[in-house]
């Protein structure tokens, strides 16, 4: 690839680059995929294709070991792998958890991961894509409450320029910011908020839904499920309920060179029949994956 800067109007000679991707290009997720892609096979080599040792979203990776050892063995891989291309890792930005009694061991003796000779640091609690995962899984409460924030914060923030706006303005910034934001893996909290519906974390978004309904209506708002039927909006909890089915239809629908798709197939996700596969209620991944919502059961057969 080569380049070229424009000073006073004029084109500079083509300057060859060497490393790097243009920022905004479209072609750029396209060649760090396929850069990116032989670290996953040497990764994945020898792991069965129904669980992959890792996973990837463009450049943020998540290694996943049954034990320390293969942990450390797969660190030591991709240690050689970016040796080998000339590229680095951000230690600052890592961290490992243990999702067993491990986890509770006191500093001293707890076991420690490295690499590039570097320690990576233990941690109680990681961001992985915007969502918060402790030992347990999900933070859901912990996620919640970040969801309501960021909600909250901006309306907030623009309460101070907004008195002059009509609630059709205010409506498609809720559209454009404000949804968006408090939509962001809703899914996964409506699926929890149903297993315990008494979920403080899922009374705190509804309200923060609701506040948003009477940021638009001016502070009129008291009844707020009828103001968003006005303002054509699906009440919050419809508006779940519909976000989480799309969710099982992406599962049930993804192309198989996903990996989650050999997750969903060797896992039995979904059971062929309409009776749901009981499992025990501290296992809530399964719970909510081997449970659909009972709406989509007759949708399921078309697929």
């Amino acid at each position: 690839m080569s380049f070229a800067l424009i000073v006073n109007g004029a084109p500079s000679p083509q300057i060859p680059r060497t490393s790097g991707l243009p920022q905004a290009s479209s072609l750029s997720a396209t060649l760090f995929n396929r850069f990116i892609d032989s670290l996953l096979q040497t990764l994945n080599w020898h792991n069965p294709p129904s669980f992959p040792s890792v996973l990837f979203f463009a450049d943020d990776g998540v290694l996943i070991s049954p034990t320390l050892r293969k942990a450390q063995s797969l660190l030591n891989e991709a240690s050689r792998w970016a040796d080998q291309h000339g590229m680095a890792f951000n230690i600052a930005k890592c961290g490992y958890r243990i999702t067993h009694s491990t986890s509770k061991a006191p500093p001293a003796i707890r076991p420690s991961l490295q690499l590039h000779n570097l320690s990576i640091p233990f941690i109680q609690s990681y961001k992985y894509l915007g969502v918060t995962f402790s030992c347990l899984g999900i933070d859901f409460i912990v996620q919640g409450n970040i969801l309501r924030d960021r909600v909250e914060r901006q309306p907030g923030a623009m309460r101070w320029f907004s008195n002059t706006w009509s609630p059709r303005i205010r409506l498609n910034i809720m559209k454009s910011i404000l949804l968006p934001t408090l939509e962001y893996c809703l899914s996964l909290l409506f699926a929890q908020a149903q297993r315990s519906p008494r979920s403080p974390f899922w009374k705190q978004l509804n309200t923060a839904s609701n506040n948003c309904l009477k940021w638009i209506a001016g502070g009129n708002s008291h009844i707020p499920h009828v103001t968003g039927h006005l303002l054509g909006l699906l009440p919050f909890n419809h508006r779940a309920q519909y976000l989480r089915c799309h969710f099982y239809l992406h599962l049930i629908s993804m192309n198989y060179h996903n990996p989650l798709y050999s997750i969903r197939q060797g896992k039995g996700w979904y059971p062929k029949s309409n009776h749901h596969i009981p499992v025990h209620n501290y296992d809530t991944f399964l719970h909510q994956f081997l449970n659909p919502p009972p709406l989509f059961n007759k949708y399921y057969s078309m697929f």
